[in-house]
């Protein structure tokens, strides 16, 4: 990005021409070249985007009573943000995230909403370090059908705390195995993630997090 003086033969110019954007950022007028906005086509990524298109389908074939008991689901279960403030979630927020979180999980989508609290964290966690891998172990309190969700983030700085929101997706494993292994890891920290989720009603449990050097 570069400084410029009467952009356009104008005093001051906004916008997009000729592949240069123009801008004023805090009386500083400045001109870039404009890029092509990211499109990443991970399977991972197209599988989601895929759910995606499936599932606004079947929420609109829903009854509306199911719909409505989305709606109501929502209404009575508000959530905070990472910040801690207050988030509003419609009923098809929830019909999309729990049906996301069961076919993660290898089930079948969901129709109808929730009538079972989400489940509890597993009682342990923790991130066992090696050379170029980690392996994650849990102790599950629970019963029925449950997988573990595992997140990571790194590899970052020893100083700087992991975070959710950096994370990305590692592993879906069988709630009661109790141990997955992360492999093919650079040296250095890693913070890793993990939760609950229901296979009956893609309700998720509260995070748990581990943090290891891997050598």
């Amino acid at each position: 990005m570069a400084k410029c003086i009467n952009p356009l033969m104008s005093t001051e110019a906004r916008g997009r021409s000729v592949g240069l954007v123009y801008n004023t950022w805090r009386g500083i007028r400045t001109i870039k070249v404009q890029t092509a906005p990211s499109q990443p086509r991970t399977s991972d990524q197209l599988q989601i985007r895929a759910w995606l298109v499936k599932l606004a389908r079947q929420w609109a074939g829903l009854t509306s009573g199911a719909r409505s008991a989305w709606t109501d689901y929502a209404d009575t279960h508000p959530e905070t943000d990472w910040t801690n403030k207050p988030r509003r979630l419609t009923g098809l927020n929830w019909f999309t995230r729990n049906n996301i979180h069961a076919l993660m999980a290898g089930q079948s989508g969901l129709v109808s909403a929730p009538t079972v609290a989400a489940p509890t964290p597993v009682d342990s966690f923790e991130a066992t370090p090696a050379a170029g891998e980690a392996t994650i172990t849990w102790s599950d309190p629970g019963d029925g059908d449950r997988h573990f969700d595992i997140w990571m983030d790194g590899p970052h700085s020893a100083g700087r705390a992991g975070s959710i929101q950096r994370a990305q997706h590692k592993a879906m494993a069988n709630a009661t195995t109790e141990t997955e292994t992360i492999s093919s890891l650079q040296a250095g920290t890693y913070t890793f993630y993990g939760r609950v989720i229901d296979d009956n009603t893609g309700l998720a449990s509260s995070w748990v997090s581990a943090s290891c050097a891997v050598t």
